[in-house]
């Protein structure tokens, strides 16, 4: 039985019970210039998960060192979210809320 997504979601997101391997594909499947068949089903998935959990999802995930970033989480890519964390680093350096 494959492991399923449980990382503190409510039963009644649509995540809830998809397997893992869904949000976390191998990395011989990434590309890093836009979003694979793979990650665009990953993304399909949250998208259709209401935007408050999506937003903590994604916030928990911006929590994480850039190296630490994989897969889809809150309806981003590990780019994006990558994009996403220098951002803030950028505007924290500068006195900016990000």
């Amino acid at each position: 039985m494959p492991e399923t997504a449980k990382r503190g979601e409510p039963e009644s997101v649509p995540c809830a019970g998809t397997p893992v391997a869904v949000f976390y594909p191998d990395a011989d499947s990434l590309r890093f210039d836009k979003p694979n068949d793979h990650e665009r089903n990953a993304l399909a998935i949250c998208a259709s998960c209401p935007l408050a959990a999506r937003n903590a999802c994604l916030e928990r995930a911006l929590t994480r060192p850039i190296a630490d970033q994989w897969g889809v989480i809150g309806g981003t890519t590990a780019a994006q979210r990558k994009t996403l964390i220098r951002g803030r680093q950028v505007a924290s350096l500068i006195g900016v809320a990000a």
